[in-house]
């Protein structure tokens, strides 16, 4: 878009300014009315064409400063164009999925869905896909929806997003093999990946290994984490080991993340925790 308007933006001005000294009014503002004219036009139409670009540059401005309520109106503005890249409506999906706007977000992805994708965007689509399948309440398709991906591209994203929701499912059923055996090797091709390492933390402590998910834990804080989930893990490991004011101080980071519709692990349990160990002393 940004392309197209800068070439009709150059057509204007030179096209216009060919012509301009036969038009009437020409002696307006020191001969230049007709370029004059011409660069305003291209600056109203650059703008109209790339409404979409500067709805998301602004929301995703407003995303990072934490403002997210006015972000997602302004991602909704950008959808609501229907101008968007494929690449970009997927972005917004996301956004919408982690803000709790469920429906909004399935809406968004059935029409990603109809679109022509490149193998990487069909990939993508398909990763976040799988997470709102899981959000739905739709795991094991979820899960296989991503084994699909990763045969196909084994990416950081797709290790992460699959090991934490085999995780999930191991929570459910008791049997962690498969989470643990996924967690450890896409650690091994991936080092020092922060989602990768935590699920790692998490499958050792959650098998009995809690040496182990300490020493991977305690790596993770060095690589610095940004979700709920890794300290209140790191916590579970750490009471675990009888270090008990070590917990606390890993609880009172995790609730200082912020926690969205797709965090593995509520406020309310991190905080019930911190109470029952603080009740304990």
């Amino acid at each position: 878009m940004i392309f197209i308007s800068v070439i009709i933006a150059i057509v204007l001005v030179f096209g216009i300014g060919y012509f301009a000294p036969q038009l009437p009014f020409n002696s307006l503002v020191g001969g230049n009315f007709y370029q004059i004219v011409s660069v305003v036009l291209a600056v109203v139409i650059s703008a109209v064409l790339n409404m979409p670009m500067l709805y998301m540059l602004k929301a995703n401005s407003k995303y990072k400063k934490g403002e997210y309520k006015a972000a997602i109106a302004l991602y909704k503005k950008a959808y609501g164009t229907k101008r968007l890249s494929a690449d970009m409506e997927i972005y917004c999906g996301y956004i919408f999925l982690k803000e709790g706007e469920k429906e909004l977000c399935e809406q968004v992805f059935n029409r990603v869905a109809k679109r022509k994708l490149t193998p990487y965007q069909k990939n993508r689509f398909d990763i976040n896909y799988a997470i709102l399948l899981w959000k739905k309440g739709r795991l094991d398709e979820a899960i296989d929806l991503l084994k699909t991906v990763w045969e196909k591209e084994q990416s950081v994203n797709t290790a992460g997003t699959l090991g934490a929701l085999l995780l999930i499912r191991a929570r459910k059923t008791g049997d962690y093999a498969e989470a643990v055996a996924f967690c450890e090797e896409t650690n091994e091709q991936f080092t020092y990946e922060r989602t990768i390492m935590a699920n790692l933390g998490e499958a050792y402590y959650c098998v009995g290994r809690n040496d182990e998910a300490l020493t991977v834990f305690a790596e993770l804080m060095d690589c610095g984490s940004v979700a709920p989930a890794p300290y209140y893990y790191y916590a579970l490991a750490l009471l675990k080991a009888d270090k008990k004011s070590e917990a606390a101080q890993m609880l009172n980071l995790s609730l200082r993340q912020r926690f969205s519709a797709l965090s593995t692990v509520g406020k309310k349990t991190v905080k019930a925790k911190l109470a029952e160990i603080t009740v304990e002393e």
